[in-house]
């Protein structure tokens, strides 16, 4: 009874952010969102998205040629000032970000996000 009340109260207040995404974000829209690499080679994901606050983190990984990515906060070449986590508010992402989002997100998101 007790899971069935909160599944109700789940499915009433709705999530609060997506499960881990880990979508790539491609180079061009690294360089138009103005994030600051500490090496070309290095990627961004785009890791989840807060429906409660209408935010979505992206997070920084150094990609060494052996294909091994670690999180900036983790990686000790990368200097202390190159953000790690980037938070930026929905309605201040660019167009295409927001449409590289909506192609991807599950359908059953879409009605927890102003895209």
């Amino acid at each position: 009874m007790k899971s069935l009340i909160r599944k109700i109260l789940k499915e009433e207040r709705g999530p609060t952010e997506t499960e881990s995404l880990y979508w790539t974000v491609p180079k061009k829209m690294v360089n138009e969102l103005g994030f600051e690499l500490f090496n070309e080679s290095d990627i961004v994901y785009i890791t989840e998205i807060h429906f409660d606050t209408q935010n979505v983190l992206f997070e920084l990984f150094s990609r060494y040629p052996s294909g091994e990515e670690i999180h900036y906060a983790d990686d000790f070449n990368v200097p202390g000032d190159f953000r790690a986590n980037i938070l930026i508010p929905i309605k201040k992402l660019p167009r295409n970000v927001l449409t590289f989002i909506g192609r991807r997100l599950d359908p059953g998101y879409l009605k927890y996000i102003k895209l």
